[in-house]
């Protein structure tokens, strides 16, 4: 009788480790895609501006999936970030009539986009998944003898009833970081700065 009791009870343990073990999240590789703003105002007239991106953020990893284990599941950006940034720069610059395709150190005026952070939390509770990402970027404009910096965040939040696949968090992130690059151009001494001709 105890040997079948134990036997049962060697069962049931295996069981219960084997579903903790299947609610650890694997981890998730999104593709960075900034979606900028092409149909905004034409200002550049055709002004030089040289584009530079840089990654400040503390570690590659944007957050966590979450699930039994807090800490499984992380989640990556599965391409370069600071070229995914340059790339929408240059076509939010163009789009505005910029001349974007000018050689390092000329004398023109120059952007400098800092990635500050990009964030991913997750509040798992009963039946949903509170998600919160938040971008953080900075901006750096010389002009001339000019130095103008500013910095800007977005933060979006969406709760989902099962677990946010790669698709899903990858549109989240994109949807982020796309509202920062944006807010630079929105920026009235950005805008001024990029139109100056010295």
């Amino acid at each position: 009788m105890f040997s079948r009791f134990n036997a049962s009870c060697r069962i049931a343990t295996i069981a219960v480790l084997a579903v903790l073990t299947g609610c650890a999240a694997s981890p998730q590789f999104v593709t960075l895609r900034p979606n900028v703003d092409l149909a905004a105002e034409r200002i550049g007239n055709g002004n030089p501006v040289e584009v530079a991106v840089q990654d400040n953020r503390a570690g590659s990893v944007i957050g966590y999936r979450g699930g039994v284990y807090e800490n499984s599941g992380q989640i990556s950006a599965g391409n370069d970030v600071p070229q995914a940034v340059e790339q929408a720069v240059r076509a939010r610059l163009a789009a505005q009539g910029f001349a974007v395709n000018v050689p390092p150190g000329s004398n023109s005026t120059r952007l400098t986009i800092y990635v500050d952070a990009i964030t991913y939390t997750n509040r798992t509770e009963l039946m949903k998944n509170d998600v919160t990402v938040e971008a953080k970027v900075s901006a750096e404009v010389n002009a001339g003898t000019e130095t103008y910096t500013g910095r800007y965040q977005t933060k979006e939040n969406k709760v989902f009833i099962t677990a946010p696949d790669t698709l899903d968090n990858e549109a989240l992130i994109n949807l982020a970081v796309s509202g920062s690059i944006n807010r630079i151009f929105e920026d009235p001494k950005i805008r001024m700065m990029l139109q100056s001709s010295y």
